[in-house]
């Protein structure tokens, strides 16, 4: 049967979403093995690329090609890991398919990547109110195990209710960080980050449950990431005044809210946000300078790792990485020093020409330095993501949708409106 051009996009763009909900580590996968995964997820994207390829419809401009061939580099850098012969091509084929895809169905893609993150911000709300009015305990609901090391030093365990779940550790559960299908709230706040920023900067709307969501996940990252997207947005506007004006009006909503809820709300907020993220930090600042603030985000295993790969590896070692092997049980390194270690000197140069060239592929504004500024954040609190490849295509779809927009010679009919992506 020989499709539509119309016909293919959308189902590129289904295959894409697909793919992205399958490699995020969400908790619909945790009952399969990464390789799995891979085998289910990166034939999607294959097969889409044929359709679009029949049509003869990929992309091969000077710059994607380059893009093309430093991912190419990149892959062939890492097979330097035995262990990741097999495993390699399933990870990283997606990426170099999806690099060649037209900007119309990249940015169809990236409307199901919003409709997709939107559900689970609305999915993380709703499930705020079952926790606070203890209806979740009377759902039924699966006990998985603990995903990560974190969860195992805590002995928490994870109640499962099919689309989300629900982290209980051995202290009585009184509040719940928004996570969506993640693990972690400061992993989900990072995808409604690069949302909204996009929503806000390029159709030019507050999406509120993003908003709401991002404020639930108790992270620093989506403050960042909100502050962010109203800066660039005032600037653009010259409304600065009146957006920082509205900003400290919501802040002080903010307070006025934790500080009058019930007590077993607040003291839960206190522990989450400032105990961990202030107090363990500041006498670490006083001692050691502001690089003990990346220290917060590590243990004592990762430090040891990290002092022991800086002081006493080889050259050659710190060129190339310790490779996945060479990680001990329990580490937890999230800083761009998890780069360093992981992939070495080289590696990490790589990573970083990689990003830069996703952000300024295209389009060359101020805009790409936003994003950019963004992801070097990840690298700061997430650097671990990189391992994976929706950073990167999180930057790709927030760079195409600004390109799409901004050109005056486009001609497509679907989905290249702000009313049909918003709608």
């Amino acid at each position: 049967m020989d499709l539509k051009f119309e016909e293919v996009e959308r189902i590129a763009a289904l295959c894409g979403i697909m793919w992205f909900a399958l490699i995020i580590d969400a908790c619909y996968t945790w009952f399969f093995p990464w390789t799995v995964r891979y085998l289910i997820s990166t034939p999607l994207i294959i097969y889409a690329t044929l359709l679009i390829k029949k049509k003869n419809e990929l992309v091969v401009t000077k710059q994607r090609w380059q893009l093309l061939l430093i991912l190419i580099l990149f892959l062939l850098f890492q097979l330097r890991s035995i262990g990741n012969i097999i495993n390699l091509p399933l990870l990283y084929s997606p990426i170099l398919c999806i690099v060649l895809w037209p900007k119309r169905i990249l940015l169809l893609f990236y409307y199901y990547l919003k409709r997709f993150i939107v559900f689970y911000a609305i999915v993380s709300i709703v499930v705020e109110i079952l926790v606070i009015s203890g209806v979740w305990m009377k759902l039924p609901y699966l006990i998985l195990p603990p995903q990560d090391n974190v969860q195992e030093l805590t002995d928490t365990v994870n109640r499962f209710y099919g689309l989300f779940v629900i982290p209980e550790d051995t202290n009585e559960l009184f509040f719940y960080r928004a996570m969506g299908p993640l693990r972690e709230g400061g992993h989900f706040s990072i995808f409604l980050g690069f949302v909204y920023f996009v929503e806000e900067i390029v159709f030019e709307k507050r999406n509120k449950w993003i908003i709401v969501a991002g404020l639930l996940t108790l992270s620093p990252n989506f403050l960042f990431f909100f502050l962010v997207s109203e800066g660039y947005f005032a600037y653009m506007h010259k409304r600065i005044l009146k957006n920082i004006g509205g900003i400290l009006c919501f802040v002080f909503f903010v307070f006025l809210a934790v500080l009058y809820s019930p007590d077993f709300i607040k003291d839960e907020i206190i522990r989450i946000v400032i105990e961990r993220s202030l107090e363990n930090n500041i006498y670490n600042v006083d001692s050691e300078g502001y690089l003990a603030l990346l220290d917060g985000r590590t243990n004592d295993i990762g430090l040891q790792m990290w002092n022991h790969f800086n002081n006493h590896a080889s050259f050659f070692i710190k060129v190339i990485g310790m490779t996945a092997s060479g990680l001990r049980e329990g580490f937890v390194l999230s800083d761009f020093r998890y780069l360093i270690f992981r992939f070495g000197y080289f590696g990490f140069f790589l990573i970083i020409i990689i990003t830069i060239k996703i952000v300024f592929f295209e389009y060359r504004g101020l805009y790409s330095f936003y994003v950019l500024l963004l992801a070097l954040y990840v690298m700061l609190s997430r650097a671990w993501m990189f391992d994976q490849l929706y950073i990167w295509t999180m930057m790709l779809l927030a760079v195409n949708a600004i390109y799409v927009f901004e050109e005056s010679d486009i001609d497509d009919q679907q989905c290249l409106t702000k009313d049909d992506c918003n709608g």
